[in-house]
């Protein structure tokens, strides 16, 4: 069942649910913008997603495809193309800070605009929609680790819900243009759209339309696969090169936050606030919060209930853990979906929540018909009191370290910069840093260590006391940094 809506109040719809964005936005964003800061923890991916969005400033309004400012990063497909440009784009307008921050407030107002027409499709609480998927653990999980590439959902929920109510070509185009959001979220977002479309064909099949149906819903599949791959394609290709390596299965104090491989079991029940102290780490934090679950509970039956078995049987991965312990036992859902094509390519299996999450969404929705009110206000305060993952959003600071201002007044060429990793220093931060002073670096994006090539650097700055003894005095210091002449 859907409900029934017309063009007016359809739109009318889309807007308050925009309007309520802004004000979550407002909430979650708006502490850390404040403060001048980017929005989302240094202890995970800002920095590498920023240092991104700063070089693509440089070929924008056209798309960057890699950059000659750090080792092998010539070609660099980026996998969010489009938060990439609208972030180098506003960046032209008000500094690259404004421009991070900007799409960070553009997709917390996306997932509600797309969480609200999901609600509405499925005959479900259009606000409560709305509220509801930004607000979800595992996507306040995605803006705290900065990681961009999922803040289209709000565009594969909207590409849902016009297949649900029959507009199967609609829908292929949107789902189309979440490819350039990320190729996963895309990816994801296309299992759930085939199976509403199996779904909705095998109906009609039943009424003996399945001619007339048939039709629209290849079209909206071919559109879908046709315009989607010619966007990802560049990385798509790249992740042909190999299958990313997977770290070793170990005991996890982190459990609720699932930084590594998978959902742990309890997370998905289990409130509860997680503290990282300095450790470095995305987040993927998988707590569906007992509101929502009641209210799926009291909303009746829907094949959404289907979709929400799935993915969280998948994001669990490989081995399954409860409260941050390995039982030594396999998951043989997650063996069966990597036979999909490129699913052994997703590093954290918890991510098919993401789009999963859509689906409690529908049932929540649906049940808080009978408390439309009230089951908002619950939803709001369990993520506020209970949920473990982080609201506000933390804020990353934005200033690099004095000595690079100093290292401006010295002659041109490349540097390394120690340390580029270990305790206490997050190894994408000499990356984020060129932001200050524009200069190439000798390290890889992807294996900062073994030590980058001191003989070929014109400089080396040091950021940290004890400086090295056999480099001499530096040629400038500022504090405990310094920096000195390169070269073995």
């Amino acid at each position: 069942m859907r409900a029934p809506i017309g063009p007016g109040s359809e739109a009318r719809g889309l807007g308050f649910d925009a309007l309520l964005g802004l004000v979550v936005a407002a909430g979650l964003c708006g502490p850390a913008i404040l403060r001048g800061e980017l929005v989302g923890s240094a202890k995970a991916e800002v920095y590498g997603h920023a240092w991104v969005h700063w070089w693509a400033q440089s070929a924008w309004p056209g798309r960057a495809s890699g950059t000659e400012l750090a080792l092998r990063t010539e070609s660099w497909p980026v996998i969010d193309p489009l938060p990439t440009w609208i972030a180098a784009g506003m960046a032209h307008l008000g500094g690259a800070t404004a421009g991070w921050n900007s799409w960070a407030v553009l997709g917390v107002v996306l997932a509600a605009v797309g969480g609200g027409a999901l609600a509405r499709a499925t005959g479900g609480v259009g606000h409560f929609g709305a509220l509801a998927l930004p607000l979800s653990a595992i996507s306040l999980g995605s803006l705290q680790s900065g990681l961009t590439e999922d803040g289209g959902v709000g565009v594969v929920a909207l590409a849902l819900a016009a297949m649900l109510r029959g507009r199967p070509v609609l829908g292929g185009l949107l789902l189309a243009a979440s490819a350039a959001f990320g190729l996963y979220l895309a990816w994801l977002g296309g299992l759930a759209a085939l199976g509403i479309g199996l779904w909705r064909l095998g109906v009609a099949a039943r009424a003996s339309r399945l001619r007339t149906e048939l039709g629209p819903w290849l079209l909206g599949g071919t559109l879908a696969l046709a315009l989607g791959y010619q966007v990802v394609k560049p990385f798509a290709l790249r992740l042909e090169e190999g299958i990313v390596g997977r770290a070793p299965v170990r005991e996890e104090p982190l459990w609720r936050l699932n930084p590594w491989l998978g959902a742990d079991l309890a997370s998905y029940f289990v409130p509860g606030d997680q503290s990282t102290d300095a450790t470095i780490i995305r987040e993927h934090p998988a707590y569906l919060g007992w509101a929502s679950l009641g209210l799926a509970a009291s909303g009746g039956w829907h094949p959404a209930l289907l979709g929400l078995g799935v993915a969280l049987m998948v994001a669990p991965g490989e081995q399954l853990s409860v409260m941050g312990r390995p039982t030594g036992w396999t998951n043989p859902v997650y063996s069966l979906f990597l036979e999909l094509p490129y699913a052994d390519r997703l590093r954290h299996a918890a991510r098919v929540l993401l789009v999963g999450q859509l689906a409690l969404l529908v049932l929540a929705a649906r049940g808080a018909r009978q408390l439309p009110v009230l089951g908002s206000v619950l939803l709001v305060a369990e993520v506020i009191v209970f949920s473990p993952a982080t609201t506000p959003i933390s804020g990353t600071p934005t200033a690099s370290p004095p000595i690079y201002a100093v290292l401006a007044g010295l002659a041109e060429g490349p540097i390394v910069v120690l340390p580029a990793t270990g305790p206490g220093v997050h190894p994408q931060k000499v990356f984020y840093d060129q932001r200050a002073h524009g200069r190439p670096v000798l390290h890889d994006p992807n294996r900062p260590e073994p030590r980058p090539p001191v003989g070929l650097a014109r400089w080396m700055v040091v950021l940290q006391r004890p400086w090295p003894e056999d480099r001499g005095a530096p040629v400038v210091a500022s504090g405990d940094a310094a920096v000195f002449e390169g070269g073995d």
